[in-house]
């Protein structure tokens, strides 16, 4: 499920209203995504996607999700180093929920499908939490997205077929660059930071910070 996807999603509103036709400004690639994928979720089983949209949690782990009472236990097991990131959260909290209404309230009675604020904030938690790419090519790939975390595996990657067009993805077993044999019923680790990513940023989209990053951080 790739930004393409939603781009084919939101082109029509271009010729609805003079004003939507900056939709593609507007709207960075998670945004488009995870209407994209909202959309799908609330076609059911009609959706292409229903089987890898109903594999999804109820409730996303990004950290502006989560319980007053969790957010505590995930602060403290980030430890010293998170100290002040309360206020982080709650803008990121603020922040995410006003982006969902003004897209529910510009955009909603557009799409193909009636829209909540709960809806597009659900979708922008999963894209924040399991896409990878960069804006503004953004992808969601089923069972990638169920592998677990590892210091040194590499993160996913893809490419479009050039014969069929469409997007592919893939995750290479390896270990800080270099290849790792894998045998029968061995695990396949991906990576859910980017180098060099700010463990702040890493808590508000996972709701916690990879152990090797706590260490750069102390």
């Amino acid at each position: 499920m790739t930004t393409d996807h939603a781009r084919q999603l939101l082109q029509p509103l271009e010729s609805k209203r003079f004003g939507l036709s900056f939709w593609r400004k507007e709207l960075p690639g998670a945004v488009q995504l995870a209407l994209l994928l909202a959309v799908e979720r609330q076609r059911g089983d009609r959706s292409f996607w229903a089987p890898y949209i109903r594999s999804l949690p109820a409730a996303v782990p990004c950290a502006w999700a989560l319980s007053d009472q969790d957010l505590r236990l995930a602060l403290a097991a980030v430890g010293p180093g998170a100290e002040g990131w309360e206020q982080a959260v709650s803008v990121a909290r603020r922040g995410v929920y006003q982006r969902a209404e003004h897209v529910v309230q510009r955009y909603g009675k557009h799409l193909p499908v009636e829209l909540s604020v709960d809806d597009v904030t659900w979708a922008l938690g999963q894209v924040f939490s399991r896409s990878f790419g960069r804006d503004p090519d953004i992808a969601l790939a089923p069972y990638i997205d169920l592998c677990n975390h590892r210091q040194g595996a590499p993160r996913a990657d893809g490419f479009v077929d050039e014969l069929d067009g469409l997007s592919y993805a893939f995750v290479k077993s390896s270990s800080f660059g270099e290849p790792r044999a894998l045998g029968a019923g061995d695990e396949v680790y991906v990576s859910y930071v980017e180098a060099g990513c700010d463990p702040l940023a890493a808590f508000l989209n996972l709701g916690f910070v990879p152990p090797e990053m706590l260490s750069l951080h102390r």
